[in-house]
């Protein structure tokens, strides 16, 4: 599934996550962006009962924020200091996905980065060049 552009973003139901690509040659990492949805409980953040807010930014550190809207409705402060620069609370759809697809073109861009040192250093070390089989280990 491609996630280049909003119209690429499903609406999604409540609670629902959506993943964002992980590293180059990694998998549960937990810093892959996420996107979700969130019903905050109703003595929150002052949004009103039921309503919903969109919690954006790395997997980790997003789904405790998640956490804490669901259950208790704001966020402590050491979770906010915890989440400075890695997560953003959004009440809007639109301003959370123009987020999500912003942390989602950085992550596909260091892939593709990467991706090229890889096949770099591959074609290196099948011509015997041990610092490239030495820097394959880094992938």
């Amino acid at each position: 599934m491609k996630l280049e552009t909003a119209s690429d973003i499903p609406k999604l139901k409540y609670s629902q996550i959506l993943k964002g690509a992980e590293p180059f040659g990694c998998f549960n990492t937990g810093v892959a962006p996420i996107l979700t949805r969130v019903r905050v409980n109703e003595r929150g953040i002052g949004l009103g009962p039921k309503s919903t807010v969109y919690v954006v930014g790395t997997e980790y550190p997003a789904r405790d924020v998640r956490k804490y809207l669901r259950s208790v409705g704001t966020i402590p402060a050491s979770v906010k200091k915890e989440m400075k620069g890695k997560v953003k609370v959004y009440k809007t759809r639109k301003a959370a996905v123009n987020a999500f697809l912003r942390l989602q073109g950085q992550m596909v861009k260091s892939i593709r980065e990467d991706r090229g040192e890889y096949d770099k250093a591959r074609k290196e070390a099948a011509k015997g060049d041990l610092e490239a089989v030495l820097r394959l280990g880094d992938f």
